[in-house]
């Protein structure tokens, strides 16, 4: 059986499946479930100086959920007089690892760090209502309506804010601070770079994606309730530029990176491990399916692990990026390889050759490798190996 154990930043945990700051990580009770399920380790939801003020509901869409990013609406003093003594027991109990997601600036941080430290095993910072100003009392609802107006973060341009927050946890805190970026494009090389040199010692990829928005065509108007109907994202439809975060942000740091956004199954904590991710967190999947998804993915990665010949998780960490390293862009015309002895017959491979170079003849496809122009997409279509792409390797 594949060793499930993984290390971020001198802690140990149990496997690689993390519950992420969400609503279900927002109470003691739900932080139980969370480590009942199964999971290795547990992010609180975010706390800061102030309560947030009530969100609208979350909506369901194609692909994930429609809402608003946010924060805990506890006060501080529910969370360090009741949910985080509460929550810390519990993890003792089943030796499980408790991050303490905070937020948002550095005069906020000075105030909300000290007051949790001693519940905490690591400190994340949330990026995601990250703000120029370091005035820890303005107004809640007024960040909200900041953000959702926001067509830009403003630490992309900026890091200044980033930095000093991460150098306030860092004082405030003994022990390992992450830092959870927002999804960004090539702009998040150098902010991870940007904040492993402020002293982070481990980064999550990502946040929700936003703003964006969805029109729901049976009532004609924006799904979501949202100032302007915006909306943030969050679920499957961000995996794959989550993915690509944690793979850019992997080759930019020698600190360990936490991958998150869209995990729903052991194959996506596996495409996040193969990306350069050490652990992944999940929260959309949880808040739709419940806490005991935790449990079913760490359950079913340890069998595809067992089942692809690897004996631990960390031996899957990075394989994506080594073996990307490793790979030739196609600058040339690369024919398909086609294993007859795989074909099924099912015709999809005729149906999308735009070269008439793949054909039936009755239930067997045929290939003419000279009329191959190497698309690859009669390879993306065919539900068996009977047609790959040949990677390029460098010499």
């Amino acid at each position: 059986m594949a060793e499930m154990g993984v290390e971020i930043a001198g802690i140990a945990f149990r496997n690689p499946i993390i519950a992420a700051a969400s609503p279900l990580t927002g109470t003691a009770r739900g932080i139980a479930k969370a480590i009942d399920s199964g999971v290795g380790g547990v992010v609180t939801h975010t706390i800061s100086l102030l309560p947030a003020p009530e969100p609208p509901n979350p909506v369901g869409i194609r692909g994930g959920l429609l809402h608003l990013p946010t924060w805990s609406s506890r006060t501080l003093d529910e969370w360090v007089d009741g949910i985080l003594p509460e929550a810390r027991a519990h993890a003792d109990r089943a030796g499980v690892p408790l991050i303490v997601s905070v937020g948002f600036t550095a005069g906020e941080l000075e105030e909300v760090v000290p007051r949790v430290a001693k519940f905490a095993d690591a400190i994340e910072i949330a990026t995601n209502f990250l703000r120029p100003t370091v005035d820890p009392m303005v107004d809640a609802a007024a960040v909200v309506d900041e953000v959702i107006s926001r067509h830009g973060n403003p630490i992309v341009k900026d890091p200044s804010a980033l930095k000093e927050a991460i150098l306030a946890a860092k004082r405030a805190f003994n022990g390992p601070v992450m830092v959870k970026l927002p999804p960004l494009g090539t702009e998040i090389e150098a902010l991870a770079r940007a904040s492993q040199e402020a002293g982070a010692d481990a980064i999550v990829a990502t946040h929700s994606f936003g703003p964006v928005m969805t029109i729901d065509i049976e009532k004609a108007k924006p799904s979501f309730p949202g100032k302007d109907g915006h909306a943030w994202i969050g679920g499957t439809a961000m995996r794959a530029f989550a993915l690509r975060n944690v793979f850019d942000i992997a080759r930019s740091v020698s600190v360990p990176v936490v991958g998150a956004g869209g995990v729903t199954s052991a194959q996506d904590a596996v495409e996040f491990l193969m990306s350069g991710a050490s652990a992944v967190q999940v929260a959309t999947e949880a808040e739709t399916k419940g806490a005991r998804i935790y449990g079913s993915i760490v359950k079913k990665l340890s069998k595809w692990l067992d089942s692809h010949g690897y004996g631990s998780v960390r031996e899957a960490v990075g394989v994506g990026v080594r073996n990307w390293a490793r790979m030739q862009p196609h600058t040339y015309t690369v024919p398909v390889q086609y294993n007859p002895d795989e074909c099924i017959g099912c015709g999809l491979c005729e149906l999308s050759c735009h070269y008439n170079a793949i054909w039936m003849e009755g239930k067997l496809a045929v290939l003419d490798s000279d009329l191959c122009f190497g698309c690859g997409l009669c390879a993306v279509r065919c539900p068996t190996d009977a047609l790959i792409m040949p990677p390029v390797w460098k010499e």
